[in-house]
């Protein structure tokens, strides 16, 4: 499949980095998410090496924690 993810077992790549989708899209879909689920906060979260890390959070006053914070 032609622009399809490619999976391997340590690392996602993409045929295509234009499939990317930008930050200020991803921030967007957060507080969606969050505003529509009624939550006092929403994330997008990554797993790495050193644990988890908040990559995403919304943007409302009752979130406790901000975009690219350390390891949890």
């Amino acid at each position: 499949m032609k622009n399809s993810p490619v999976y391997t077992t340590d690392i996602f790549l993409l045929d295509n980095p234009n499939d990317l989708i930008s930050l200020d899209k991803w921030q967007k879909t957060v507080n969606l998410l969050a505003k529509l689920f009624d939550a006092p906060a929403g994330f997008l979260v990554q797993y790495t090496k050193e644990g988890f890390q908040v990559t995403i959070a919304s943007e409302q006053g009752a979130n406790p924690y901000a975009s690219g914070g350390g390891g949890y």
